[in-house]
């Protein structure tokens, strides 16, 4: 009966601080103004049949310049072995998930310094969530 009460004591504060909080409320504007240089990407070729976005990024034109640049960043972030983002490695697989990362990586020092982040990260919060199921426990008791 406790764990009930607790439970549902739990997710009626989630929810009611999630609901007030604007976490999930999207502002249409803001994303159209985000976008806006991927809509003027998107219409360029469109009204120039033929031309490919590969085409514009060897002429390097401006407004493949900063897309690329993001599509970089975004593209180093996920690749890891076998797909797995190397912070995940680190996260879940520990100091094994760093040695994996650098091993398979080519050496790569960037992608294992995320992996230790990550098993540091892991680290850190196992024993909080450990606690609080301890002192679950305790309070079932």
């Amino acid at each position: 009966m406790k764990q009930i009460f607790i439970f549902s004591f739990v997710m009626l504060f989630a929810n009611s601080v999630l609901a007030n909080s604007g976490l999930f409320k999207i502002d249409l504007e803001e994303v159209v103004i985000e976008l806006q240089e991927v809509f003027q990407l998107e219409q360029f070729v469109m009204e120039n049949e033929g031309i490919t976005f590969s085409d514009l990024a060897t002429i390097d034109h401006p407004l493949v310049q900063q897309q690329t640049a993001i599509s970089q960043i975004a593209m180093k972030t996920q690749s890891g072995p076998f797909g797995l983002p190397p912070f995940f490695w680190g996260c879940f697989a520990g100091p094994v998930g760093i040695l994996i990362v650098y091993v398979l990586g080519g050496n790569d020092m960037d992608q294992a310094r995320a992996a230790f982040w990550g098993c540091v990260i892991a680290a850190l919060i196992v024993p909080v969530l450990q606690i609080f199921f301890v002192l679950g426990q305790l309070a079932a008791i």
